[in-house]
């Protein structure tokens, strides 16, 4: 769960880079609040990836007798 959180925070950080250009030279204090929301949002969504990943993986296991 953490690790996909983790890479999908790192692809969306690479996927928005020309945005989080953009927003450093407005401001710097924007561009760090859009890096870190960036971050934080590709983090959360990673992580319920994971955990619908992981239910699914246990719902739909065979169960030995």
């Amino acid at each position: 769960m953490h690790m996909l959180g983790g890479m999908l925070a790192m692809v969306f950080l690479v996927w928005q880079f020309p945005k989080c250009i953009e927003a450093f030279e407005e401001e710097w204090q924007s561009g760090a609040g859009f890096i870190s929301s960036l971050a934080i949002g590709g983090y959360v969504f990673g992580c319920l990836l994971g955990l619908g990943l992981n239910l699914l993986k246990v719902l739909f296991e065979k169960k030995e007798p």
